[in-house]
């Protein structure tokens, strides 16, 4: 059985009156894995990678936990 091909998620800007972060303070950013109907996936091992038009991220690839999961 072959690996699923990779997914590419782009998510919108969080909106500055959400979240404001000044300079050298950070913010946790956490993915979860869903599947076609929305339902998460408890699958751990599955590389994330996490980027940004601004400012920076670390760790910017990561894997998810048991709980399908990946937090930067």
């Amino acid at each position: 059985m072959s690996a699923p091909a990779p997914v590419t998620l782009i998510l919108p800007p969080v909106s500055v009156t959400a979240v404001v972060v000044t300079a050298g303070n950070t913010v946790g950013v956490m993915a979860q894995v869903v599947d076609q109907d929305g339902n998460t996936v408890g699958t751990s091992g599955i590389s994330i990678t996490f980027s940004t038009g601004n400012g920076s991220v670390n760790p910017y690839n990561t894997t998810t936990d048991s709980n399908g999961r990946a937090y930067t």
